[in-house]
């Protein structure tokens, strides 16, 4: 799955995935973020599982600083 040009600020907003079978019948529906493959990483990580990388660690936290300061940066009144 693929959500292409999320902006800083909507890194944590939550889209909905829906799969149908060929029938157009939904089989299955997600809420998922760009945040929430970096929250799967970072658990991973920390629960020492070896299929998670350093340098995939922490581009995770890397992203989850850059989340907070665009939601500090937006959220910001206006000058």
């Amino acid at each position: 799955m693929e959500i292409p040009d999320i902006a800083s600020g909507k890194l944590g907003t939550a889209y909905t995935v829906t799969v149908a079978d060929s029938a157009g019948e939904t089989v299955n529906t997600w809420q998922y973020s760009a945040l929430s493959y970096v929250f799967r990483v970072l658990t991973k990580a920390e629960a020492g599982d070896p299929s998670v990388s350093n340098a995939l660690a922490d581009v995770s936290r890397a992203l989850t600083l850059y989340s907070q300061a665009a939601d500090a940066y937006f959220s910001q009144p206006d000058a």
